[in-house]
């Protein structure tokens, strides 16, 4: 295999960090390429279509729960199973792996507020609303205070997508392990 593709839902900003991110658990004789889906229908739509038109496991959907992981997150999906062992979930939301690893939090805010991220030992634990609010209070006397709805998110998750140690995020995010251990079979 020279390449695997990752298609992910959100902006085309998030593709360095996403790239930095998982090319750490690459091999070099593998190439990654993230391709930002706009909404959570367009990247299932085009993981759809990558799947038919090269080998099995060169391609991997990489999508938000949304909530929390019950055993049902494939329902909605509408895949065929043989291609739910290419479909990975960020639980419950790609920032919940930032609370993972305060270090690299800590290197793209000069000013966090560290008493604000609490140790987690499973961050898909942590209900999305309070995600969002632990990043506010954390990063309220930043500069570029990190809030979803504004264009912090783009500017900003990029940059800690990129400062994400892999093994500190796998650790305390057990889907994320498991599409780390799928791009590590892939070397």
């Amino acid at each position: 295999m020279s390449e695997v593709r990752v298609y992910f839902e959100g902006s085309s900003r998030l593709r360095p960090g996403f790239t930095q991110f998982l090319r750490r658990v690459l091999a070099r004789r593998v190439g990654i390429k993230c391709i930002p889906c706009r909404d959570r229908a367009s990247a299932i739509r085009d993981f759809r279509k990558a799947v038919g038109l090269r080998r099995p496991g060169e391609d991997i959907l990489l999508i938000d729960s949304e909530g929390p992981d019950n055993g049902k997150l494939f329902e909605g999906l509408k895949l065929p199973k043989a291609n739910r062992r290419c479909v990975f979930w960020m639980v419950q939301m790609m920032e919940s792996w930032f609370l993972a690893d305060p270090e690299a939090l800590a290197r793209c805010y000069e000013k966090l507020d560290r008493r604000a991220l609490k140790d987690h030992l499973d961050v898909e634990t942590i209900p999305k609303r309070d995600v969002e609010a632990i990043l506010k209070r954390a990063t309220r006397i930043c500069s570029q205070r990190y809030d979803r709805r504004t264009g912090a998110k783009t500017t900003m998750a990029p940059k800690i997508l990129a400062e994400l140690v892999p093994a500190r995020v796998r650790e305390k995010a057990r889907n994320c392990d498991l599409l780390l251990s799928h791009l590590e079979k892939l070397r």
